[in-house]
């Protein structure tokens, strides 16, 4: 039979092997602080779930899947299917990232839970998550969001009285959990984490944007731009578009997204 010391030698090689394995996604190899290199990361169409559970609970690396998105979304060689794919991915890690993807889903599930689905519960849902999205990288994770959604927008650049709209495979097949918890970290970008005081987002009438650059036509039919809109308020007005166009009823029967459309008048 084996030695006992055979074990012990098969059992450090394999820890070795494990750390090594490990090690191959920091930009550096000891110390006490390590950064993931994304440039060392393989993320496909094909992995990009694994990826988002791997990287659940770990907003770190999430960020760093991002990039790694980000990077090969600009590439521009992928099919329509899988530059789909990579940007739910994206999007999903960007929320992840910024470390308030649960505070939005326990929020959501607290204030919406209980079949009451008004402007006044979505507004306190921004409110609740609101500290979190200031203390962590909220304004990261909308700008990341803007970027990765952006390469489905109808056209490049948008003006005043422009419509925003998402097309294509991402479009068709989006998440609507995601796609809600987007719209939350967005408008705490563009309303909640505005330059000087603090807006308490409780009090905001999320159907009066105006001061914002965005606002809703007059038949309620659009999410329009305002003046010099930003890439987030662009890409707050797309997603409520693709809400307010959706005739699948995958939007409507969502708690989130279906009081979405309700508080903001789509």
């Amino acid at each position: 039979m084996p030695k006992k010391g055979t074990f012990a030698i098969g059992a450090l090689l394999l820890g070795a092997l494990l750390v090594i394995s490990c090690d191959d996604f920091y930009s550096s190899t000891w110390g006490t602080s390590r950064e993931y290199d994304s440039s060392k990361i393989d993320v496909n169409a094909g992995n990009v779930d694994d990826w988002i559970e791997k990287a659940a609970g770990n907003p770190e690396l999430a960020d760093a899947l991002t990039k790694k998105i980000k990077d090969e979304l600009k590439k521009g060689n992928l099919s329509d299917n899988d530059k789909a794919k990579l940007q739910e991915g994206g999007v999903a890690l960007a929320i992840e990232a910024s470390g308030i993807g649960e505070t939005i889903l326990e929020k959501a599930s607290d204030i919406l839970g209980n079949g009451i689905s008004d402007a006044a519960d979505l507004s306190n849902l921004f409110a609740g998550v609101q500290g979190d999205f200031k203390k962590n990288n909220g304004a990261g994770a909308a700008s990341d969001i803007a970027e990765i959604a952006g390469g489905s927008l109808t056209q490049s650049d948008y003006g005043r009285d422009d419509v925003p709209k998402l097309t294509g495979v991402y479009a068709e097949n989006a998440d609507p959990a995601v796609v809600g918890q987007a719209v939350v970290v967005l408008t705490l970008a563009l309303v909640g984490n505005a330059e000087g005081a603090a807006t308490d987002m409780s009090k905001v009438d999320l159907g009066e944007l105006d001061d914002y650059g965005i606002y809703i036509n007059e038949n309620k039919e659009a999410a329009v731009m305002g003046d010099n809109p930003t890439p987030e308020a662009v890409t707050l007005a797309a997603y409520l578009n693709l809400i307010a166009d959706d005739k699948t009823g995958k939007y409507s029967s969502n708690p989130l997204t279906g009081t979405i459309a309700t508080a903001f008048g789509v």
